[in-house]
């Protein structure tokens, strides 16, 4: 499947929104920038990786990103109530969280099991997606 999408013309849209078309080469050097941000954090295949993130175009480039690189993504409503992520969170066992900072910052949680990215969308002239999450922070002991 994924052999198929890097074999897809460049001009072809791959995802249009309200306010923008997203090429699959636009697609494919995402999941290129993600796949390399992924060996930085050492995920390995098997991994769990929960996704937390209001942008839906960024949250669907994350999710292939992480299937193509066998990693399983854990999709997280950054809206819910603290109570239930930090339970789920808990529960799912995560080696990392990419997260809206808003909601990284409602939830209030911290492990030593694994490292949370905070996301902050970026402005329509920013295109570096690696500058968002090199803002991560390996959660501290209490």
């Amino acid at each position: 499947m994924f052999q198929q999408l890097f074999e897809q013309s460049g001009t072809k849209i791959f995802l249009q929104t309200e306010e923008k078309s997203y090429s699959y080469k636009w697609l494919q050097q995402r999941i290129k920038q993600l796949t390399g941000l992924f060996q930085y954090l050492n995920l390995q295949k098997g991994a769990r990786l929960v996704l937390a993130v209001s942008d839906d175009t960024e949250m669907s480039a994350l999710f292939l990103a992480a299937i193509a690189n066998g990693i399983t993504a854990v999709i997280f409503d950054p809206e819910w109530k603290a109570l239930r992520a930090q339970a789920i969170i808990e529960r799912c066992g995560p080696a990392c969280v990419i997260i809206d900072k808003q909601a990284l910052e409602l939830w209030k949680f911290s492990s030593e099991k694994y490292t949370s990215i905070p996301f902050v969308k970026s402005t329509p002239t920013k295109s570096n997606l690696l500058s968002k999450f090199l803002q991560k922070t390996k959660a501290e002991p209490d």
